[in-house]
């Protein structure tokens, strides 16, 4: 699913563009307009990738061996690939299933189309307000163990 509302880039300064993506997927914006005609795709996959270098580049979430923290991640990643054996298959999921994301996540409407798309009553979206994807790796404050608990012991028995 595409979203309806998407944030152009086109004309945008080179030295302006980092900050105003930045503030774009602060309010809520999760396609992006841009081509390499507009000079600036660096700076819009600087602002995408933010959140994983605040984990994965930092003592929060570095390991030597791990391809986040090393070079792993390109400037402009193919994110679709990443979701797309669970949107083929979504609709076919029997068992129990709670997905968890953080409303400020850049893959929020991947989560949400995967949802959409799944059938019967033990099916779940939790929207955990003010995270971002990372924050729910280590951010023990913000992560409902109490809520996975009741799903598993409802769902898992």
């Amino acid at each position: 699913m595409m979203p309806a509302i998407g944030f152009g880039v086109y004309q945008i300064p080179e030295n302006e563009t980092e900050r105003a993506v930045s503030e774009a997927i602060e309010v809520g914006y999760r396609m992006f307009d841009t081509a390499a005609s507009y000079f600036n795709e660096k700076q819009v996959g600087n602002a995408i990738r933010q959140n994983y270098h605040d984990y994965y580049k930092t003592s929060r979430g570095y390991h030597p061996r791990s391809l986040n923290s090393n070079a792993g991640w390109q400037t402009i990643t193919s994110l679709p690939f990443l979701t797309f054996p669970l949107m083929a298959y979504a609709g076919e999921i029997k068992s129990a299933v709670l997905i968890v994301h953080g409303d400020k996540a850049y893959s929020l409407d991947a989560s949400k189309e995967a949802y959409s798309r799944m059938r019967g009553d033990n099916k779940e979206l939790l929207l955990i307000p003010g995270a971002s994807h990372t924050d729910l790796y280590d951010r023990t404050d913000i992560i409902p163990f109490d809520k996975f608990e009741a799903f598993f012991r409802k769902y898992l028995r």
